[in-house]
């Protein structure tokens, strides 16, 4: 474990935004709409150079002094995007330890973000992560526990309720447009079947293996897990729901499901308990193991709104989106990330000042790293997005419904899926 925080450079730049009011920012630096972009004063480092993490290397750019990745073909491709001078890293320990960086990217397999947020806030990192914020219920806990005992500023990555429909979408509901939120449903593409079992076989010598399965059950190589693969496998992706469905759940979060910790005084409804049942079907040939479809109905209890999840067909020509319900009507949004869409109705209902308040959810993020003010997508409604999905899955799996106690932390009279809350430790790779 990593102990110990770099107070100088944190209490600096606290100082410094509330000395100096606002930040006089380089121009062409995450530049939304004719705004500037956030300070390059955050130097930062990026924890995994898949598809996804460079793109957000590249969005970043000079500011980026660390890369690291476990395959040294993803290192040397991303290389040309980072900051002169940036060094490259196949151990994400390493860059946690360099006190010149402030802030870490990560954009890991799901599998590794839960460990690898922890370690990076005991470091004294401010921290940006990829949805799902984390891949089991003890991880969102000890997350939590982490970044509010080292004060640190965590983004999860749902940039959806940053768009100007996810603006609209919140400040319709939140304007009672639609009266209370009882029914959200979401919906997304089937899981594919696939992969080869009979390509297990040795990992090509540009690749750690051992380190890239990282805290999951060991398994032999196959290039159908890995990369962008992982995806279709319960130990390291999850499948659509932990994918498009996580970006949904951060919508309607953001708009009007309103979900808190208990006790931390941020006067939103929290519900008590999380009743979830499941089915989908089974694949019938493959190695990757997620349902080919899944439908999944959640109650908030007490007083919370009803949710759904479906997967299969699209819907009003989406691949994936949310619709909240209430009685005076409802709000839809479409592909609920960066391409976020929403009705004509739901634009007007919310007025001209609320649609355009756009903002790139890096730019949300390295601007309350300067302000230390809760990013859009915080830890707390991150991790309870990802809760849902964990949720729905472990339901699949043991073929019954689940109470989980938030409270407690544990499920209601269950001892067995109590075991599935955290999963082994493997050697060096646990909490």
């Amino acid at each position: 474990m990593m102990s110990g925080r770099r107070l100088g450079r944190r209490a600096f730049l606290r100082r410094t935004a509330l000395a100096a009011g606002p930040l006089i920012l380089p121009s062409g630096v995450l530049g939304i709409q004719g705004r500037a972009g956030a300070s390059e004063r955050v130097v930062t480092g990026h924890l995994g150079l898949g598809y996804r993490g460079r793109i957000l290397l590249e969005r970043l750019g000079e500011s980026a002094a660390a890369i690291c990745d476990v395959d040294t073909v993803q290192l040397e491709r991303a290389a040309p995007l980072a900051g002169v001078g940036a060094r490259q890293y196949r151990d994400y320990r390493e860059v946690l330890e360099r006190t010149d960086i402030d802030a870490v990217v990560i954009a890991t397999p799901d599998h590794w973000h839960g460990l690898q947020v922890v370690h990076a806030c005991e470091a004294g990192k401010d921290v940006y992560v990829e949805t799902p914020a984390c891949a089991t219920l003890d991880e969102a806990r000890r997350m939590l526990e982490a970044a509010r005992r080292f004060d640190c500023i965590v983004q999860v990555g749902a940039p959806g309720p940053l768009t100007r429909a996810g603006r609209a979408a919140r400040a319709a509901v939140q304007a009672g447009h639609v009266g209370k939120v009882t029914q959200v449903t979401g919906w997304g593409q089937r899981n594919p079947e696939g992969g080869d079992l009979s390509r297990n076989g040795p990992p090509p010598a540009e690749l750690d293996w051992d380190t890239w399965l990282g805290p999951a059950r060991w398994v032999a190589y196959n290039p159908d897990r890995v990369h962008g693969n992982f995806r279709w496998l319960l130990d390291f992706g999850g499948g659509q729901i932990c994918h498009q469905a996580d970006h949904c759940f951060a919508m309607a979060l953001a708009a009007g499901m309103r979900v808190a910790d208990p006790g931390k005084g941020t006067g939103l409804e929290a519900p008590a308990t999380v009743h979830v049942e499941a089915q989908g079907a089974v694949p019938t040939a493959g190695l990757w193991d997620c349902p080919v479809d899944l439908r999944v109905e959640y109650r908030l209890e007490p007083g919370g709104p009803s949710v759904a999840w479906r997967q299969g067909p699209p819907r009003r020509d989406a691949a994936f989106g949310v619709e909240m319900s209430g009685s005076g009507g409802s709000v839809f949004v479409s592909t609920c990330d960066e391409r976020a869409a929403t009705e004509e109705k739901v634009l007007l209902a919310a007025g001209t000042a609320a649609s355009e308040m756009q903002e790139d959810v890096l730019e949300n993020w390295l601007r309350c790293i300067a302000t230390r003010e809760t990013p859009e997508m915080d830890l707390e409604r991150g991790t309870f997005a990802a809760t849902l999905c964990i949720l729905g899955n472990l339901a699949y799996r043991l073929g019954r419904p689940l109470d989980w106690d938030l409270r407690a932390q544990r499920f209601v009279n269950d001892s067995l899926a109590d075991r599935l809350i955290a999963r082994p430790a493997r050697g060096q790779y646990h909490l």
